[in-house]
């Protein structure tokens, strides 16, 4: 039997499904623990950490970067109650707050100027690089895992435009990872699982609705 969609919209559909993040946020988490980190998630930036960095920018004492909406970030630091991470890393090397960002099967052209748009000039996305301090801890730096994978593009843009230190990885190097091979096998058995019951509701409930037309025609 052929398929009716193409190479193409397989390889997306299963970007997405690989880029859910309830799909590879345990895996990412998987793969710092088996580093040695201890990870909290979420993190949650309190109110006093964003204010100090807000009254920062505003006095020129954090450097923001030639690119980065200074004002923009100002205003939404102090009108935001806290800021969510995805995880606080805490480890031999000191504390890094994670971001996962997943494009999916979006199908996005991933060029230099996206990432600058997505990371630099986005008020929330630049704020969470900007931070110096979250949950208590003063920060080592911040780490992106980014789905697909434009992790090396993405570094060399942000390398000039934030004075932080930024690591980026890509999923598939997560994915990769021996150390995350079980909890990966764990994840696609709880795929299957639910796929499995998703197909099995929608054809009883089709079994039944045609049951009900039938016996409308006789």
């Amino acid at each position: 039997m052929t398929s009716e969609f193409s190479p193409q919209q397989v390889r997306a559909f299963r970007y997405w499904i690989q880029g859910f993040h309830n799909f590879y946020e345990p895996l990412v988490v998987r793969y710092f623990e088996a580093r040695g980190y201890a990870v909290t998630r979420p993190a949650t930036v309190g109110k006093p950490e964003l204010e100090e960095l807000a009254q920062d920018l505003f006095d020129g004492r954090r450097n923001a970067g030639g690119q980065v909406p200074v004002r923009r970030v100002i205003e939404l630091l102090r009108g935001r109650r806290h800021l969510r991470a995805d995880a606080l890393l805490e480890g031999p090397d000191g504390a890094w707050l994670l971001e996962c960002k997943s494009w999916g099967g979006s199908g996005l052209s991933f060029n230099e100027e996206f990432a600058l748009t997505t990371f630099v000039k986005d008020p929330r996305n630049a704020a969470f690089l900007l931070l110096e301090r979250a949950c208590g801890r003063l920060l080592a730096g911040k780490i992106l895992v980014l789905a697909p994978s434009p992790a090396g593009l993405v570094a060399r843009a942000l390398e000039g435009a934030f004075d932080t230190s930024i690591r980026v990885l890509s999923l598939d190097e997560v994915l990769q990872d021996p150390q995350v091979r079980p909890a990966l096998q764990e994840r696609l058995a709880f795929l299957d699982t639910a796929v499995g019951q998703l197909k099995e509701a929608l054809l009883e409930r089709r079994e039944s609705d045609e049951h009900v037309q039938t016996q409308a025609l006789d």
